[in-house]
This record gives C-alpha cells, structure tokens and sequence, in this order.
C-alpha cells in the first residue's frame, strides 16, 4: 500500500497528504551509545509524514513500531534545565491544588526517571506508581518515600486501581502507532474507580509547523498532534476534556479532564472542514525543510573557511536529527549537553561524544549553536559563567 493510500492511525480516514520527507534519519534520536563505533551503527528508518484531512493528524507512513526498542541507552530528561525545572513545578502545584489527589494515588504511564511524578507526590500529598519502558526491567525501584517505578511497557493499565486518582501521560502518545489502545484500554480500567482525573501531554504539531520546526521531526514519532486532533482522539475514547491549550513557549499541547464514561470507541465521520493545518502551511514546511537545511551547510563551510570552531549545544531530539542532516557533521566540533547521563556517550549516527559544557572552557569556540532556542538566554547565561563569549546562533 503506498503513503497516499494508507488509512489514517487515528481516525481510519484514508484522506492523507504526503507533505515532508528525510531518506535517512536514527530511529532512536534519545538513544545514546557507550562507543563512537555503536553510535555510527545505529539503525536508521526513513520519514514520510503525512496530513490527514480527515481529523488533523500528522503521522509517519514509513514508521516500523518493530524498529524501535526503548532500553538501555535511551534518554531523554529534561530537568537539567532551570527553565524545564520552573515548568515542571508550575505543572505539579497546579495538579496538586486538587483536594481529591491528597491521600490517593498518581499513576504516570511514560514516567521517565520519576522526576515530575515524585514533585507532585511531594507537592499534594499523594502516592505514586511510574511505569517506563526504559527503565531497567528488574522489578521496582523507590524514587521517593511516596513513589515506586517499574521498568514495564506504556500499556501497564493494570496498575489503575480504585485509589487511583489522577493519569499521567507526558510526552507518550506520539511515540505509539496505536494511541487509541492504550487511551481506551486506561479508560476501561478507571471505569471501575470514582473521578480519575487525566493530564496527558503531546508536542505541538502546529507549532511545529508554523515555525518550519524541521529538526522536530523524528523516527520515534509516527504521530504528531494538533489541538483538533488530539481532541478528537480524546473524546471518542470516552474522555470528558475541560481543557486544551499549549504550554512551554507553544512546544507542547496538553488535555486535562476526567476519564468519563469506561472508554466508547465511536469514531465520528471525517470532516475535511477547518481540520488541522492548511495545504499551504504544509507545503510551506517542506520547502522550509529543504532550505533550512542548505542554508545550515553553507553556513559551516563558510565558519571552516574562517578557521572558527563550532559548537553544538542541546544534544536532544532536535540536535541529534540536524547533526544527521548535515552533509558533513565533522563541521560541528564539539557536542553539549547539561545532562549527566548523555555525557561521554556518543550521538547515534554521527558517532560525536557529548561533552559538559564545562569542556567549553578548554575548546574556546567562536560560534555556539543553540538547538533549541527556548533556552537560548540560558545557554548564554552559562556560557558567561565560563568566561566565555561566542556567537550564539539558534537553529
């Protein structure tokens, strides 16, 4: 079957438009390697995404779930950073104000190393149980005095019990090529408890989009929401919403609500009315792609001619995919990141070793290139620290 006549992940729909597409790209951009020789081994799929007009989703026709194996070596906190960390405390004490949540039990599907989770267990009162597929799978492990991880898949649902009074799902629906699973099957199992509560959050596809945010698209991924398409999802799986907005600069849409009626799956008809992004903001995209990317490769010829060094800082998602993008990544001569578990591990793809910043004061480079621009004033405020004052350059 090809892309065009593909069925729509969410809304079965076969209205989908192929608007952007990359040969080759890591299947794992948050998946860090201990060798350089690992990380050149990496395996690679390709992109092809596509619109549906049907209901607004945005998803990977090329994506191969059984390429993808979160485990050892993926990684993707972002609570190193003092701007994520704000975010991250705002969110638990605005979660927290809820008197129900006091004495009863959180459960985060996606939980990470536990970070949020135990904030909030902390900030109101409750219990909490985090399922991850990245963490070890040996058991459980105490995160907290309140709080118990388990190395287990996204569809652990049977942790849900009557105490359960909140749902966590952060930055999880768009890595499954099948959401509307899991959505229905936590909704099935909270049926049988009173009020469970729901916070689930996704990027913004529309942001995305409106910013010619190339180096957002990722293997990991097959879909990418907009607010109409997640709302639908939502609610044709039986999920009462109070609330859709974006959050964190508009990189993220997030749902609040409750889990209402035990999880329908009544799919409403496709409507090509006023659904999702426009033809020509698609398009717009996929041309932004193609000169961002000339425009990138340009720039680092002309910053070798000049015999000036090159950073990289911000080696997640995004720097990982604009490195592989690059007709010669060895122009970029040293990688950053604030988080302590990447560093001394190696790129997938381009094999580079992530340094701390700290290791900026010996290289002295004379451009530093942000990957995500969210925290570019951060970057340059540490930058200072370590005497240092190199042209910051956002991607």
């Amino acid at each position: 079957m090809s892309p065009d006549e593909a069925r729509c992940r969410l809304c079965a729909s076969g209205a989908l438009q192929v608007f952007f597409e990359r040969a080759s790209t890591p299947v794992l951009a948050n998946r860090f390697h201990a060798s350089a020789r690992d990380a050149l081994d990496a395996p690679t799929g390709c992109i092809m995404l596509a619109h549906c007009t049907g209901c607004g989703a945005i998803q990977n026709t090329r994506f191969d779930a059984g390429a993808v194996d979160y485990g050892d070596g993926y990684e993707n906190a972002l609570h190193y950073s003092a701007g994520f960390r704000a975010f991250s405390a705002i969110l638990a004490d605005r979660l927290a104000r809820d008197e129900c949540l006091r004495g009863g039990t959180a459960v985060e599907i996606g939980c990470g190393d536990g970070a949020f989770l135990t904030l909030l267990c902390e900030r109101a009162g409750c219990a909490g149980i985090g399922v991850d597929p990245a963490l070890p799978p040996v058991g459980e492990r105490l995160a907290g005095p309140r709080v118990r991880l388990l190395g287990r898949s996204f569809d652990a649902v049977d942790l849900i019990t009557p105490d359960t009074k909140l749902v966590i799902c952060r930055q999880v629906l768009e890595h499954l090529a099948g959401p509307r699973d899991l959505l229905l099957a936590l909704a099935r199992v909270a049926a049988g408890a009173s009020r469970v509560r729901f916070y689930i959050e996704v990027p913004n596809a529309m942001a995305m989009l409106e910013a010619g945010a190339i180096w957002d698209v990722i293997y990991e991924h097959p879909l990418y929401f907009t607010a109409e398409s997640l709302e639908r999802l939502l609610r044709d799986c039986g999920y009462a919403i109070a609330v859709i907005d974006e959050a964190f600069h508009r990189q993220y849409l997030y749902a609040e609500g409750t889990i209402a009626d035990g999880g329908r799956d009544d799919r409403a008809q496709p409507s090509t009315a006023g659904i999702g992004a426009s033809a020509e903001l698609l398009a717009r995209f996929g041309h932004a792609g193609a000169a961002a990317l000339n425009r990138w490769n340009d720039f680092l010829e002309n910053q070798r001619s000049a015999a000036r060094i090159v950073a990289l800082w911000g080696i997640g998602s995004k720097g990982v995919t604009f490195l592989n993008a690059l007709e010669d990544p060895s122009l970029i001569a040293v990688a950053v990141d604030l988080n302590p578990r990447k560093q001394g591990r190696h790129v997938p793809g381009t094999g580079h070793r992530i340094a701390a910043p700290a290791e900026l004061a010996r290289v002295r480079p004379d451009v530093v290139l942000v990957s995500n621009r969210i925290y570019a004033q951060e970057i340059e405020r540490a930058l200072r620290a370590l005497e240092l004052a190199p042209k910051l350059e956002l991607l």
